[in-house]
């Protein structure tokens, strides 16, 4: 069969990544490609498609989708069947984070997790994380892969009967799938009536643009709510960019990307646009800003606005370099002194359709200097787009401006500190949604927990004896429910009570 030498040929090239990443490592000769099969769903083991970009979950069988599933498993001790995972078709590895979290995939090395994959009932294979056994738990329509620890299992999540696996030979993949009554040739993810026409899709991504705008406001609720309680830099002071001269770019685009007025104007309809007619020499697209010679500030804040209607290739990654004026124009830093994620404010809507709203589009990204700069150069090493992340170089803006910033002390005080970090776990997953995930209840989630944000909220129970009616958040932290109002896990989903 073509499929199965191609996936054996793909198998037997993709080992060298993993030699790559970990230089003189050990596993040569140990790593084999396979596929991870859920005896309990009936699916395969994927970190494709999941609720968030770096998570696994269960995914149906389909003939485009083979390198999405496949895995290499490299074995470190045959005795003990300690192993390590890694995908090749996101060149990462499994990195199981504490227990009761959502499984990880991890494109740094070191945070790989060493696995213990155990023999179990009729030949099947349960796979442990230390004590934390791997399982799959569900998430609305979507099996995810969680670590489940002792006192989950008693609790009633994740069981070994319910977290049986088959690990599976690349080479022998049409055998095992002709084995559970699977053709190798179908397809649930392509057309199924082919013909002169493209046909209508047998599995329509859901428009969830209404839901994320909802989303994206409540997200900046549930942000600025965290400010008060962590205080921070804010914006102070006039405008440090007063004229289109300050604004200069290697990188601009020979249509959209002439005027840098447009960046200043305060019309959210007009937008500048970083190369992408491919004319840009190579290397990170940038943006850089000469600040006033009366600028002495360390600190900054810069405000942003995406391009309404297409806010195609937002920034969701940047490095931040530092310039000192000379007779031959500015002379810049050869390393960053910051790096900036969507976890310090970039990425406003990136990655969640288009939107019309220039609120909505909006947003802003705090840092401090390590010196006293005449000029910042803002380098582009990730953008969200239609295609994706990572998978177009060019950028985009309809606004940006820069202000000198300041520190500002936490104003809300006395808070749970429990309820706390579950909304800014809950900030985190909302981070990552793509725009095929339906946020509706993650919404609701937040917010609960904003509204559970008081002296009465959930208290982690510390003098719990055995007859307390115990309940566990997903680190397997435990706690009881008071009287009170407050944010609680129950059966295995976060509910106000």
């Amino acid at each position: 069969m073509k499929l199965l030498s191609t996936l054996v040929a793909l198998a037997s090239a993709v080992v060298c990544p993993l030699a790559a990443v970990a230089q003189g490592n050990p596993f040569e000769e140990q790593t084999k490609a396979v596929y991870i099969y859920s005896v309990n769903h009936g699916k395969f083991l994927s970190d494709y498609q999941s609720p968030t970009p770096n998570t696994y979950c269960l995914q149906d069988y389909g003939l485009s989708r083979v390198d999405a599933i496949l895995f290499e498993l490299t074995t470190l001790n045959a005795q003990t069947g300690e192993s390590v995972l890694f995908t090749p078709w996101t060149a990462t590895y499994m990195s199981v984070p504490a227990a009761g979290s959502f499984v990880k995939a991890s494109s740094d090395a070191e945070q790989r997790s060493i696995l213990t994959i155990k023999d179990a009932a009729d030949g099947h294979k349960v796979m442990y994380s230390g004590t934390t056994l791997l399982s799959p738990y569900k998430n609305g329509a979507i099996q995810l892969l969680v670590g489940f620890t002792a006192a989950h299992q008693q609790a009633g999540w994740g069981k070994e009967e319910e977290s049986l696996w088959d690990i599976v030979d690349a080479e022998h993949l049409e055998e095992f799938l002709l084995a559970h009554d699977i053709d190798p040739e179908s397809d649930p993810y392509t057309n199924p009536n082919p013909g002169p026409g493209p046909g209508p899709d047998p599995d329509p991504d859901p428009d969830y643009t209404a839901a994320f705008e909802e989303l994206a406001s409540t997200l900046r609720e549930a942000n600025d709510l965290l400010f008060q309680i962590d205080g921070g830099l804010s914006a102070t002071g006039e405008a440090l960019v007063q004229s289109p001269e300050q604004l200069s770019s290697a990188y601009a685009d020979e249509e959209e990307g002439a005027d840098f007025g447009l960046l200043i104007d305060e019309d959210p309809f007009t937008f500048w646009h970083s190369d992408w007619h491919g004319n840009a020499p190579e290397g990170n697209h940038s943006l850089d800003v000469a600040l006033p010679e009366s600028c002495v500030a360390t600190a900054f804040c810069a405000k942003y606005t995406g391009r309404l209607s297409g806010n195609n290739c937002a920034p969701v990654e940047m490095n931040v370099y530092g310039g000192h004026r000379s007779a031959e124009g500015i002379v810049w830093e050869a390393s960053s002194f910051a790096t900036l994620t969507r976890e310090d404010g970039l990425g406003a809507f990136a990655g969640w359709g288009h939107s019309e709203s220039a609120d909505l589009l909006s947003g802003k990204f705090c840092f401090e200097a390590d010196d006293l700069y005449d000029a910042l150069r803002f380098e582009v090493v990730m953008v969200s787009s239609d295609s994706g992340e990572g998978q177009e170089d060019c950028f985009n803006y309809s606004e940006f401006q820069l202000y000198a910033a300041q520190k500002v002390n936490p104003s809300l005080t006395g808070v749970d500190a429990q309820v706390v970090t579950n909304l800014r776990a809950l900030v985190e997953d909302a981070r990552y949604l793509t725009k095929t995930d339906d946020p509706t209840e993650l919404i609701e989630l937040l917010r609960a927990a904003m509204a559970a944000l008081n002296p009465e909220g959930i208290r982690i129970n510390e003098n719990a004896n055995e007859n307390a009616n115990l309940y566990y958040d997903l680190q397997g932290r435990s706690y009881v429910r008071l009287p009170k109002s407050g944010l609680y896990i129950q059966n295995g989903r976060k509910v106000l009570k």
